[in-house]
Parts: structure tokens; C-alpha cells; sequence
């Protein structure tokens, strides 16, 4: 590992003993994962809690990545349920729904920190996040929540780099935001949608898919493929499987497109739009 990027971590490692009891947004992915492991480093696994909004948009398989990961770092993960669902503006999916989200989970772990005496909130966005479009960060703000990978200049290359030579599994695990993200704006959340979109992507999983997005299009199902992924469905029977699967699972039509997946391609056309 190269001295500049020791020294990044090690800035971290003091940027968090400043904050000695303190509550991570944690969603078991590669940032929040590596932020709570720095963490543990800082202050030890009793002055840090790891605390998981858990709701309908939520998939069983990040849940269960989470909770492995915090395990392994000796911490017990909390788990609060968000209802962001039962909010009209959330549901709707403006290009503003992760305020919304954001704005519902910040709430819930502010009161749950309150009834347990913790004293800051952290939550894992890094350096490259605050070059993209990022409505949450706007509810990050309003509940004064801290971002120290961000504050300390961790891009996403750096925060995997030291993940792997910590050890943590998470530190090649494609990107994993939230099912809802899977729909495009302007189309309502509903239960429905998420569930179609789970089930989709278990199934793509479970046939050997690792970089890839099954986007909702209501009757239609639009799957998303890395380099690796293209190749890969163009072997004997998996194509197939994946069609048929698709359509059990509730959707008419199965299409793959033809541009290589790209994380956060909504917001990079969103912008395009408004540019």
C-alpha cells in the first residue's frame, strides 16, 4: 500500500476518536462497512453502534451481508424500521426521493441516538459522492450528520483498497443502493415493484450474476449488464433461465440492454436533462 494512502487512513482513524461515542448509518456496503471497521480501530466496538434502517426497499441479501459483516467486526448491529413507504412524497419518486428517505432514517436513528446517549451520527459517504447528484445529502445537513470518509478525502478506489487489506468482504462487492433506485422517476414506489425487483435480482444472483441492475419498467423488466455479464448470459441455457425465471417471478417482458451497466446512470441522464 502506497504512504499517501496510510497516511489517509490514518487521518481518519483521529478524525473519528474526535467524535468518541457515535452512531454509523450502516447498510453493510463497501463504505459503510469500512467506516465502521476504522471505527472499531478509533474507539473501540463500545463506543460505536451500527445501526440499519430496515424497510420494504431494503433486499433480505443486503440485510444479511450487513449483519455478517457487523458480526465480524464484533458488533451487534441495531435495527430500526423505517417507514419511508408511508410518505406521499417519497412514493411519488421525484428525482428528490432520497430526501425523503434519507430525511426518514436520519429521524429515526437522531431519536434512537437520543434514548441511548450517543453523541454524534456518522454515515458513509465518501469523497467521490459529493461530485454526483445526491438529494440525501441535503437531509444529511438538516439532521447535522457527519461524513468522515468524505472529510477526510476517501474516494471509492481508496476505501477498497484498505477494505481488502483489512480483510473485509465487502471490499469487492458491486455497489448496492436501495431496491427503489431500480425504478425509474416520475414511476410510484410501491411494495409491489421492490419485490418483483428482489426476486428478479436474487435470481440473477443465483445464476452467477455479481455487477448488474434489474430496472422496473411495469411490465417489463430491463436488465443491466457489466462486461462480464453480457458474456456470461451468453452461455448455454442462461439467457433462457433468466427469461423464464423473470416471467414466474411476475413480468411480461424480459429485455437485456445493450450498454454496459453503469452505477448511478439515472442521475448522470437526470443531469443531462437539466444541463
Amino acid at each position: 500500500m502506497n504512504e499517501a494512502l496510510i497516511q489517509k487512513e490514518q487521518a481518519l482513524i483521529q478524525h473519528l476518536k474526535q467524535y468518541q461515542k457515535f452512531v454509523i448509518c450502516y447498510s453493510g456496503g463497501v463504505d459503510s462497512s469500512y467506516l465502521l471497521a476504522a471505527a472499531v480501530e478509533a474507539v473501540s466496538t463500545i463506543n460505536v453502534a451500527a445501526v440499519l434502517g430496515k424497510s420494504p426497499s431494503l433486499s433480505a441479501f443486503q440485510y444479511e451481508q450487513a449483519q455478517r459483516t457487523a458480526q465480524a467486526l464484533g458488533i451487534q448491529m441495531q435495527v430500526i424500521a423505517t417507514e419511508e413507504l408511508n410518505q406521499p412524497a417519497y412514493v411519488q419518486n421525484a428525482p428528490d426521493r432520497c430526501f425523503h428517505c434519507k430525511s426518514e432514517l436520519f429521524d429515526k436513528v437522531v431519536q434512537w441516538a437520543q434514548r441511548y446517549k450517543w453523541h454524534w451520527i456518522c454515515d458513509g459517504t465518501n469523497a467521490d459522492d459529493l461530485k454526483d447528484y445526491r438529494p440525501g445529502r441535503w437531509a444529511a445537513e438538516k439532521y447535522q450528520v457527519q461524513s468522515p470518509l468524505a472529510k477526510t478525502g476517501m474516494t471509492k478506489a481508496d476505501i477498497r483498497m484498505l477494505s481488502q487489506q483489512r480483510g473485509l468482504s465487502t471490499w469487492d462487492a458491486p455497489a448496492s443502493p436501495c431496491l427503489s433506485s431500480r425504478i425509474p422517476y416520475g414511476t410510484p414506489v410501491s411494495p409491489k415493484a421492490l419485490h418483483l425487483i428482489e426476486e428478479s435480482e436474487a435470481v440473477l444472483r443465483g445464476l452467477g450474476f455479481k455487477e448488474f441492475r434489474v430496472r422496473f419498467h411495469d411490465k417489463m423488466a430491463r436488465i443491466e449488464l457489466d462486461q462480464t455479464g453480457h458474456e456470461h448470459i451468453q452461455m448455454p441455457g442462461v439467457k433462457e433461465q433468466a427469461v423464464d425465471a423473470l416471467k414466474k417471478i411476475g413480468f411480461q417482458y424480459v429485455t437485456i440492454d445493450l450498454e454496459l451497466f453503469q452505477s448511478g446512470r439515472l442521475n448522470r441522464m437526470l443531469e443531462e436533462r437539466i444541463g
